[in-house]
């Protein structure tokens, strides 16, 4: 989809909206050139019943120095959510 470059003072406010803090000053992050990828995925995933259903989603990553080269599975955002705000999310509704 896209590649957003995010400013010191974007990278920290997206950080702090997560519920996150960030280690880092305005003037670091600056220095770093951070990135937003955003990726759209779209797979086939079976039902309850076995059915393949397609489905699409959004794909977040932010790298503090703008590439590709280190991205983990828990760094990964999925329409909005990490590993384990979804997981988070599927044990509560198990309840």
């Amino acid at each position: 989809m896209d590649n957003v470059p995010l400013t010191g003072a974007q990278y920290i406010q997206r950080e702090r909206n997560k519920g996150r803090g960030s280690s880092l000053d305005e003037a670091t992050a600056d220095f770093l050139k951070p990135v937003l990828f955003r990726r759209l995925l779209s797979f086939d995933a079976p039902n309850a019943y076995g059915t393949p259903i397609r489905t699409s989603e959004i794909c977040e990553f932010v790298s503090l120095n703008g590439k590709l080269d280190r991205v983990s599975r828990g760094d990964v955002e999925v329409d909005g959510k990490s590993s384990t705000e979804w997981f988070m999310e599927i044990i509560k509704r198990s309840e």
